[in-house]
C-alpha cells in the first residue's frame, strides 16, 4: 500500500518506464520520523504518523529497487545508457543511493555499485558517477588515498577533503580509514608531508574544532594581536604553531571575528598577512579557516575549478559529488553566483 501524495511527487510510472522522484520526497520518512517524536500525546496522530512513515519507507525501498535494476539495465549490452545513469545517480539523495547499492550487490553477489561504473564510462563523467554512488566517508577515504598514492602529494586535495568536515566526519573518516587500509590515516598523512602543512592536517585530524556559533570580541582582539606578533611582526620569522593553535580549533564566527579584528588593528587583513608568511600549501589551508562556513569554501573551489584558461572537471566533480545532499549543492551553486 503506497501512500498517494508521494507516488504523485515521485512521478510513478508503471509498465517498467523510469521512476523520476523528486529529491524532496526522498527525505520525507526523515521529517516524518522527527514529527513522530514530537505526537506521543495524540495517539490517533502518531498512529497516522507511523502509517505514513511505513508507506513512505516501502515506496523509496521500492524506487531504490527499481533505480538498481535501472542501473543494470543501463549498464547491460553493448553500450552505455548514461542518461540513465544520470537519472539515478545524479537525482537521487546520497541516503537513497545507498539504498541502491545494497539493493545492487544482494543481486550481483556483493558486487558495489561504484565497481560496476568503473567500467561502463570514462573521464570526468565516470568519475561523477563513481564518486556520487559511494558514501560520503568511503568516498572522502578514497580522495585521502588519491592524494597520497604514487609519486607525490596532492597538497590541495588533502585539504579540500579535510576542512569541509565536521569533527564527527573526521573520527567517522579516521576509524573507516584504518579499519580498511594497512595504516591509520594519521601515519598515512605524517609520512606524506611535513613541515608547518603537516602541523596543519595533525591539527586538524584531532577533530577538536569548536563547532559552536559563539564569538568572544575580546578573545578575538587577543588572537589577533598574538597573530601579529607571530608573523609580520616577528623579526626572527614565523611562528607556525601559533598561527595553526589559534585559526584551526576557532569555530568560524570566531575566526571571522579574529580576522576582523586583525585588520582593524593593522590596517592589512589576515588573510593576505597568511599568504605573505606561509607557504602555499598551509597558507591555503589557513585562509580556509577564514571562509564563512562549508558552502563559501566549496563555491570558492568551484570558481578556482573554472577560472582562467581551461577547466578543473575534476575538482568540480569532487565538489558536487562531496557535497553530500541536494540542500547544500543549491546553497554552493547559490554562493558561486555572489561571487562572480
Amino acid at each position: 500500500p503506497f501512500c498517494p501524495h508521494l507516488i504523485c511527487s515521485a512521478g510513478y510510472m508503471g509498465g517498467g518506464a523510469s521512476v523520476q522522484l523528486d529529491p524532496a520526497a526522498l527525505s520525507n520518512a526523515e521529517a516524518l520520523a522527527a514529527k513522530r517524536g514530537e505526537c506521543d500525546g495524540d495517539d490517533g496522530l502518531k498512529g497516522l504518523v507511523n502509517e505514513i512513515q511505513s508507506e513512505n519507507e516501502l515506496l523509496t525501498d521500492y524506487i531504490a529497487r527499481r533505480d538498481a535494476l535501472e542501473v543494470h539495465h543501463a549498464c547491460s549490452g553493448i553500450g552505455t545508457d548514461e542518461k540513465a545513469l544520470t537519472r539515478v545517480l545524479c537525482g537521487r539523495t546520497k541516503k537513497h543511493l545507498q539504498a541502491v547499492d545494497g539493493h545492487y550487490r544482494e543481486a550481483h553477489d556483493g558486487k558495489k555499485l561504484f565497481q560496476l561504473l568503473k567500467g561502463e564510462t570514462s573521464g570526468s563523467l565516470n568519475k561523477m558517477f563513481t564518486w556520487r554512488s559511494m558514501e560520503l566517508v568511503e568516498f572522502r577515504a578514497a580522495m585521502m588515498d588519491a592524494a597520497m598514492d604514487g609519486f607525490g602529494t596532492d597538497e590541495d586535495l588533502l585539504t579540500e577533503t579535510l576542512v569541509t568536515c565536521s569533527n564527527a566526519e573526521i573520527t567517522e573518516l579516521r576509524e573507516y580509514y584504518e579499519a580498511t587500509r594497512d595504516k591509520s590515516l594519521m601515519q598515512r598523512i605524517t609520512s606524506e608531508t611535513s613541515g608547518e602543512f603537516k602541523m596543519f592536517l595533525t591539527k586538524l585530524l584531532q577533530a577538536e574544532k569548536d563547532e559552536s556559533e559563539d564569538v568572544d570580541e575580546g578573545a578575538a582582539e587577543e588572537a589577533a594581536e598574538k597573530l601579529y606578533k607571530a608573523g609580520v611582526g616577528n623579526w626572527w620569522g614565523t611562528d607556525e604553531a601559533c598561527f595553526i593553535d589559534i585559526l584551526v580549533p576557532a569555530n568560524r564566527k570566531q575566526c571571522a571575528a579574529i580576522a576582523t579584528a586583525y585588520e582593524n588593528a593593522r590596517g592589512k587583513s589576515l588573510s593576505k598577512a597568511i599568504d605573505k608568511e606561509f607557504g602555499g600549501d598551509t597558507a591555503n589551508g589557513l585562509n580556509a579557516m577564514l571562509c564563512a562556513d562549508k558552502v563559501d569554501y566549496l563555491a570558492k573551489r568551484l570558481r578556482k575549478a573554472m577560472k582562467g584558461l581551461g577547466t578543473d572537471e575534476e575538482a568540480i566533480c569532487r565538489v558536487l559529488a562531496g557535497a553530500g545532499c541536494f540542500e547544500t549543492c543549491r546553497a554552493v551553486a547559490a554562493r558561486f553566483m555572489e561571487l562572480e
